[in-house]
C-alpha cells in the first residue's frame, strides 16, 4: 500500500513539473515571437537562417512534448494504481 501511493505521489509530482515546463514553454514560444516578428517577417521555421526565427517553433515544440509527457504520466499512475 505504501508503495503504491508513493508511486503515485512521484508520478503526479512530476506531472505537474512537466506541466510547469509547458507552461514556461508557452510564455517563451509567446515572447519570442513577438520579439522576432519584425525580423523575421512574421514566419518562423525550425530551419531558418537566422536563429532568431527558430525559437518559437522551438518553444512551441517543446511545449507539446512537456504536456504529453505529463499527460502519459498520468494516465500511466492511474493504470499502476488500478
Amino acid at each position: 500500500m505504501k508503495r503504491t501511493l508513493m508511486f503515485r505521489i512521484s508520478c503526479y509530482s512530476l506531472a505537474v513539473l512537466f506541466v510547469v515546463s509547458g507552461l514556461y514553454c508557452l510564455l517563451w514560444l509567446v515572447s519570442s515571437s513577438t520579439m522576432a516578428f519584425v525580423e523575421c517577417n512574421g514566419t518562423y521555421s525550425l530551419f531558418a537562417e537566422n536563429a532568431r526565427c527558430r525559437q518559437p517553433p522551438l518553444a512551441g515544440l517543446l511545449g507539446l512534448a512537456s504536456f504529453l509527457v505529463a499527460v502519459v504520466l498520468v494516465i500511466g499512475c492511474r493504470r499502476s494504481s488500478a
